[in-house]
């Protein structure tokens, strides 16, 4: 009689086995192809957003700034393209592609700059942001999406994470918050408009501030 080793194990089982693993090697790819899909999208709401403020129709907003209790700070800001002005309680700036304009009223002096110098804001200057420094995520929470922002290993940009609110409907920014070293700045935006249409909002009226002192920084920057 021949000899017929019985099977290990039954077809219904082996069925199970096999199934069970063809899940476990896959269940991988899926998750990995939900966090890319998600990634691309939150890079993809985020970058409509961020286009809001670098769109060649400019636009304006009202912003106000809390940097951990210790630096508070309110005002509404024009921007479009190399162009830029700004209203504060205590200082005015305007911006074009050559010169900033720093108002100090209190003081009654007026700081000449270099545009992109970061002698010209003592906290701003401590924002750097590289849009491809950073790995995204979103999820929707009432009528915004919250997008997720990690800064990579290799990066460049001296924010290390935020979060960053943005309105589903107008992809306009409502809130950001900026970890940068080891503190946290809150930027809340509101009454954003697209489009400005007299740009002689840009131009630095230098006649009404005849009487206060003139430094030009330019040289040290």
């Amino acid at each position: 009689m021949n000899h017929i080793d019985k099977p290990l194990l039954k077809p219904s089982a082996r069925v199970r086995i096999i199934s069970l693993a063809l899940l476990l090697l896959t269940l991988p790819f899926s998750l990995i192809h939900a966090e890319t899909s998600n990634q691309k999208r939150a890079e993809e709401i985020f970058q409509k957003a961020y286009k809001q403020f670098t769109g060649p129709e400019g636009c304006s907003f009202s912003y106000k700034v809390n940097l951990i209790g210790i630096y508070k700070n309110a005002g509404t800001m024009w921007t479009k393209g190399k162009k830029q002005r700004f209203i504060e309680k205590r200082y005015l700036g305007w911006t074009n592609e050559h010169i900033f304009y720093k108002v100090d009223q209190k003081n009654k002096i007026v700081e000449i700059h270099k545009p992109n110098s970061p002698k010209r804001d003592k906290y701003s200057s401590k924002f750097k942001f590289n849009a491809e420094d950073f790995n995204y995520s979103v999820e929707t929470e009432g009528d915004n999406y919250i997008i997720s922002m990690d800064m990579k290993s290799r990066g460049t940009s001296t924010i290390k994470h935020a979060l960053v609110t943005i309105d589903r409907k107008t992809y306009a920014p409502v809130k950001l918050r900026l970890k940068v070293l080891f503190f946290w700045a809150t930027i809340d935006v509101a009454d954003f408009k697209k489009g400005i249409s007299d740009e002689s909002i840009f131009e630095f009226p230098k006649s009404k501030f005849s009487d206060y002192k003139f430094k030009d920084e330019r040289g040290n920057e």
